[in-house]
């Protein structure tokens, strides 16, 4: 009914698989091959909800539908997926960027890393635009990880990595309202199954169900 599961579009590439009683579906991140690093994500998505691959290939995609796979994971992204290592003008990821010039990242022992954690989150709160939790003490614990997880990467890097975590609010709020005018039910508890059958109807013909 769904399609495909995609990869994570909060760590862009993690792979995505069901929990164990098939409620949920899961991300645990993913190696980055250029910096060696496995790069951590515990984010959940509703079974509707997760990123999905459409059309539903019956044989192995060609390179050119695996390009046009990609394209449209860096879209949900939030469209702040940089093309080699160039950063968008005017983007929020660039706003961030020139905002965190000049800070030193040190991870050389639990006392630095929450040093390096404080100035990040400290950051963040003045640019405003991450969707990072409300709460103080969770901003710490959230970010704190991506911190050890990512040791030995400079900082614009590391804000980089942060910020694919958590996305922008500005992007996520676009997302949703896209969602939600897109699926405008009379019936909340139909909008899956009006979705579901929008996306075969697209598929087989290209008409769209009447929304009920």
């Amino acid at each position: 009914m769904n399609g495909r599961l995609a990869h994570c579009t909060v760590c862009e590439g993690g792979r995505l698989k069901m929990n164990d009683d098939c409620t949920k579906v899961l991300c645990n991140g993913k190696f980055d091959e250029e910096t060696q690093i496995r790069v951590p994500c515990s984010v959940e998505y509703k079974i509707e909800e997760a990123p999905r691959w459409q059309p539903w290939y019956t044989e192995e995609p060609t390179e050119e539908e695996i390009e046009e796979m990609k394209r449209l994971e860096e879209v949900a992204n939030g469209g702040e997926a940089d093309n080699g290592g160039e950063v968008v003008a005017g983007s929020e990821l660039e706003k961030l960027l020139k905002d965190a010039e000049g800070l030193e990242v040190d991870t050389s022992d639990s006392k630095a890393i929450k040093a390096t954690t404080a100035k990040l989150v400290k950051i963040f709160e003045t640019n405003g635009t991450l969707d990072l939790p409300d709460d103080d003490k969770m901003k710490m614990k959230q970010v704190g990880p991506i911190v050890v997880g990512n040791k030995g990467l400079d900082a614009p890097t590391l804000v980089r990595t942060i910020a694919k975590h958590f996305g922008f609010k500005v992007a996520k709020a676009a997302k949703a309202e896209a969602k939600k005018s897109a699926i405008d039910c009379t019936t909340p508890a139909n909008a899956p199954l009006v979705a579901a059958f929008n996306e075969m109807a697209d598929v087989s013909s290209g008409r769209r169900f009447c929304q009920v």
